[in-house]
């Protein structure tokens, strides 16, 4: 399938990878958002956090703390043929089609429970469809030289990733709080920003630990900006989320907060299923259960260090993908 990808390496190396194989989906978002595609081959003088987009502001910021997914943004300029600020750029947008943020990024996510089968936390998300409907969210594998193996659903141009999880059976899914978006349009103005998206943690967490306790004291320390929930769950059977709120964090469980207004009961059954029959081409029906899903639907399951994903675009049938196991 063409929107699944394997990374494997150091952060450049895997960035790379992925530059390369969906450079025309990268430079093409970046044309849509009217952000400059050349790239200079001339040795450069300034350093590395120079510049408008790189040099204050949220850009700065994810160079000085983010320093594994700035280098893979890194190789996914030097993938593409463009410029580590125009990635930057698209990368703080959310969106290089004109939809914002929040259309992207931040659909409402169903975080479901063992179900009857009581075999562990299972997270779905829907996936939100591209104002003129193409398909453009793809499946990453990532192998990294350090930490851990996970598989995960993400966009071209990202270094992170909206939902994985990681052969320790941590998955982690990201989820609005509020319902502030970026307005359509060019993009070149909305690299200035209070500090890192929060949805840079989700890589984070799935590179970094093996269980929910280690993820929860990462996401309630480092610096991230945004009103979002990591909804997190482990192999041991465990469900939280990290809602953040600027500076602001607050651990909920199971019925409390963004945990208490989302699906249960029978639907974890059903996704179950779903995903398992027919190479998961089932789920495509369940996406209707998921608010958001127009783009398509993906299940993770902690228990089965696994992911699911069925995508759609307008006009053409859904791409689904069986189980992804680790």
């Amino acid at each position: 399938m063409d929107n699944l990808i394997e990374c494997a390496g150091d952060p450049r190396t895997m960035g790379k990878c992925q530059g390369l194989a969906f450079r025309g989906a990268v430079r093409d978002a970046l044309e849509c958002g009217g952000v400059r595609l050349e790239r200079s081959w001339l040795p450069g003088l300034m350093p590395l956090t120079a510049g408008r987009v790189l040099g204050e502001g949220a850009g700065r910021e994810i160079i000085r703390h983010y320093t594994h997914l700035s280098e893979r943004m890194a190789g996914i300029a030097r993938g593409t043929g463009v410029s580590l600020e125009a990635v930057m750029t698209l990368s703080l947008a959310g969106s290089g089609s004109g939809a914002g943020r929040a259309g992207l990024l931040f659909p409402s996510v169903a975080a479901l429970g063992g179900g009857a089968e009581a075999k562990g936390p299972v997270l779905a998300r829907g996936l939100a469809a591209r104002g003129d409907g193409a398909l453009q969210w793809i499946v990453r594998k990532s192998c990294p030289e350090v930490g851990f193996r996970s598989v995960e659903v993400t966009l071209p141009w990202l270094a992170s990733a909206v939902a994985g999880v990681n052969e320790e059976g941590v998955a982690v899914v990201v989820a609005p709080l509020g319902t502030a978006s970026v307005e359509d349009g060019d993009l070149r103005g909305r690299a200035a920003g209070a500090g890192p998206g929060a949805e840079l943690l989700v890589q984070e967490c799935l590179q970094r630990f093996a269980d929910l306790e280690g993820c929860i004291d990462w996401c309630s320390k480092r610096p991230a900006s945004g009103e979002l929930a990591l909804i997190l769950a482990d192999a041991s059977g465990g469900m939280a989320a990290v809602e953040m709120r600027g500076e602001e964090r607050r651990v909920v469980g199971p019925g409390e907060g963004v945990l208490g207004r989302v699906a249960k009961g029978d639907l974890a059954d059903e996704l179950r299923a779903g995903q398992r029959a027919e190479g998961g081409s089932k789920l495509e029906g369940l996406a209707d259960a998921i608010p958001d899903a127009a783009g398509g639907l993906v299940v993770l399951d902690s228990a089965q260090r696994s992911l699911c994903v069925a995508l759609r675009s307008e006009g053409a049938s859904a791409a689904s993908l069986g189980l992804i196991q680790l």
